[in-house]
Formats: structure tokens, C-alpha cells, sequence
């Protein structure tokens, strides 16, 4: 799992965030910097059941799991594919 997490830490080492915790939620904005999808991409994709759908937290934010988006990216990779 060091693809999310490397880039996690990027993305969050200066907002104190947690990223070595598996079971720390992703906003899409993260989810997008680190997929390369669009947000739009990324609702057809979770629409389809393609992509991990969200976490529900009980506010209106959507976060995904970290976890489950690097299966996806692992998944991808093991496929031979891109994010599309």
C-alpha cells in the first residue's frame, strides 16, 4: 500500500493527518490527485461499481477509505491497466 500513502503524505504532511493509519478516509481531492481521475470520473466510475463507493460519515463530505482505493490502484496495476 506505499503508492497512497507516499502520496498521502505529499498531500497531508503539513495538516497533521495520520497517514500511515489504514483506516484513514480520503477526500475526493486526494482520491483525484492520486488516481488522475476527474470528480465526474469518479462518480461514473462509483455509478458503474467500478470504483469503492464513499464513506458515510454522516455529513454531506464524501471521503473513501484509503484502503479500498488502493486495492482498486493495485488491482489496475495488476491488470495492466491505467486510471482511465
Amino acid at each position: 500500500m506505499i503508492g497512497v500513502w507516499r502520496k498521502s503524505r505529499l498531500l497531508n504532511q503539513s495538516q497533521g493527518h495520520d497517514v500511515t493509519d489504514p483506516n484513514r478516509l480520503l477526500t475526493t481531492d486526494e482520491v483525484t490527485a492520486l488516481t488522475g481521475l476527474s470528480r465526474s470520473k469518479l462518480y461514473t466510475m462509483r455509478l458503474a461499481g467500478e470504483f469503492p463507493q464513499l464513506a458515510t460519515t454522516g455529513t454531506k463530505a464524501g471521503f473513501y477509505w484509503a484502503v479500498q482505493v488502493e486495492a482498486w490502484l493495485t488491482e489496475r496495476r495488476l491488470a495492466g491497466g491505467a486510471a482511465q
